[in-house]
């Protein structure tokens, strides 16, 4: 059976790769949260452009869109979930910036010169560890507000409907 141990340096290139890819998978988030937060908005503008008068609608005309602007709000809200920064991180990393930042420059370069491979290895797995947490809370709210908005749009059409066909 052949060895397969991999060295320190290949350890820490693997952990690095595997932290920029990570790391990219927020900007995923980013851009995806960001259509459907325009569709969310732009759904809502229509329903108050269409919306007439609120006095004489019925009961149902109020139930339906009332049905929709509950789905699309839930949608904006899991879209603010998703989007709202999550800022606790290990507490002596020298790559999180929230603890950089929290030591002066020179306690920062001392630490950062006197961190053994094995140290920064633990560093950057810790960072993916908590990378990936925080990508998985962003993705299952953005799985939410993708399923809210779906949810809302037969409510939102009949609104539309509604409004338009009201005398």
């Amino acid at each position: 059976m052949e060895d397969y141990s991999v060295d320190m340096k290949s350890k820490i290139e693997i952990a690095e790769k595997n932290l920029a890819r990570l790391l990219e998978w927020v900007s995923r988030f980013d851009n995806k949260s960001i259509i459907i937060l325009g569709v969310d908005t732009g759904m809502l503008g229509v329903l108050a452009s269409f919306a007439p008068p609120l006095k004489p609608l019925s009961l149902a005309v109020i139930f339906v869109a009332s049905l929709s602007l509950f789905f699309l709000g839930l949608s904006l809200l899991f879209i603010y979930l998703g989007s709202y920064p999550r800022t606790t991180g290990p507490k002596q990393s020298l790559l999180y910036w929230g603890c950089i930042s929290q030591s002066s420059f020179l306690q920062y370069k001392d630490s950062f010169k006197d961190e053994s491979d094995e140290e920064y290895l633990n560093d950057l797995l810790e960072q993916c560890y908590r990378n990936s947490e925080i990508l998985d809370k962003k993705f299952t709210n953005l799985k939410w507000a993708y399923r809210m908005l779906f949810v809302g749009l037969l409510p939102w059409i009949i609104t539309i409907y509604l409004f338009r066909v009201h005398p």
